[in-house]
C-alpha cells in the first residue's frame, strides 16, 4: 500500500504486521504504543483468538492496558449486569456477537440502555439504525464463528469510532456462493456497498448503503470495509478502492466509521431508500 494512508487504512496496516508476527512467534509485542484505536483492539482481539497468540508490550504501553481492560467481558451484557455505564462515559464495551440473532437483542438493548447516558454523534436514532443494519448484514450473510463490536470517543481527537468484525465467508465469498460475478474482491466490496444484495428482495441489499450515507454523507465521516482481497475506503462522497495482495487479505469482514464528534441530530430518513 502507499504511504500516507488515512489512519483507519494504516491500522489494517498495522494489523497485517502483527498477523505476520503472530504467525511466525505467536507472540504479538505492542512495544511502547501509547493508545489503540476501537478497530485495532478489534482486530488484536481477533488476532489473539484466531492463532492463540500472546500480546506482551517490551516496553511501558498504555495501549497494553487499555486493550486488556477493553477486551476482559466480551460477554458482559449476557450477565443481567447492572447499568455499567454511568453519565459522562464515552465508550460501548467490547462485545461478542452471540451466534443466535434473536439473542442478540438483548445485547441491543443493553447498548441502547448505555447510550442514553452519552449521547452519540449524529443521534441515538442515526446509531440505533446503523447498529440494526449492519450487524443484521452479519447474521443474515456471513455464517461467522467469531464476531465482535465496540465503540469509543477520542475526545482528544474529535471522533466517535464504531467498528465491527466477523470471521466469516467474507462479502466475496457470499456473492460467490450465490453465484453472483464480480471482477475482484474490491469489486464486490463496492457492488454491496451500493445495494447488489444476495436476496432476492432487493430492498434486503440496502443496510450497508444507508449505513455509510448517513454518516459519511451526513456527518462528513470516514468508513473503511475490509473483505479478503479487497479494501474500501469512503470519505464524505469520495471512495477509494484496494486491491490487496494475498498476504494481505482478511478472510472474513471488518467493518469500522470514524464519526466526527458532532451534537447536532442526522435526519436519517433522507438518506433510506
Amino acid at each position: 500500500m502507499p504511504p500516507q494512508l488515512p489512519e483507519l487504512i494504516s491500522s489494517y496496516s498495522e494489523f497485517v504486521d502483527f498477523r505476520n508476527q503472530a504467525k511466525g512467534e505467536s507472540i504479538v509485542d505492542l512495544k511502547d504504543r501509547k493508545w489503540l484505536s476501537s478497530t485495532s483492539v478489534l482486530l488484536l482481539a481477533y488476532l489473539r483468538t484466531k492463532y492463540g497468540c500472546a500480546l506482551h508490550s517490551t516496553g511501558s504501553s498504555n495501549a497494553k492496558g487499555y486493550l486488556d481492560l477493553m477486551t476482559q467481558d466480551p460477554m458482559w451484557w449476557a450477565k443481567g449486569l447492572k447499568v455499567i455505564l454511568s453519565k459522562g462515559n464515552s465508550y460501548i464495551p467490547f462485545s461478542e456477537l452471540p451466534k443466535e440473532e434473536e439473542d442478540f437483542r438483548i445485547l441491543f438493548a443493553k447498548i441502547s440502555d448505555l447510550i442514553k447516558s452519552h449521547k452519540p454523534s449524529g443521534g441515538e436514532e442515526a446509531f440505533k439504525y446503523v447498529l440494526s443494519e449492519l450487524t443484521d448484514n452479519v447474521y443474515q450473510h456471513s455464517n461467522f464463528e467469531n464476531s465482535y463490536m465496540m465503540g469509543q470517543a477520542y475526545k482528544n481527537q474529535g471522533y466517535v469510532e464504531l467498528s465491527f468484525i466477523d470471521d466469516g465467508i467474507s462479502i466475496p465469498g457470499n456473492f460467490e456462493k450465490h453465484k453472483i460475478s464480480f471482477e475482484g474482491d474490491w469489486n464486490a466490496i463496492s457492488m454491496a456497498v451500493g445495494g447488489k444484495s444476495t436476496k432476492n428482495d432487493y430492498e434486503r441489499g440496502t443496510g450497508l448503503i444507508s449505513s455509510l450515507k448517513i454518516y459519511c454523507e451526513g456527518a462528513d465521516a470516514e468508513a473503511m470495509i475490509v473483505s479478503r482481497k479487497g479494501l474500501y475506503y469512503k470519505k464524505s462522497q469520495e471512495t477509494q478502492l484496494y486491491r490487496l495482495e494475498e498476504q494481505q487479505k482478511f478472510p472474513g469482514t471488518l467493518i469500522s466509521i470514524r464519526i466526527p464528534l458532532k451534537k447536532n441530530n442526522i435526519e436519517i430518513y433522507q438518506y433510506l431508500g
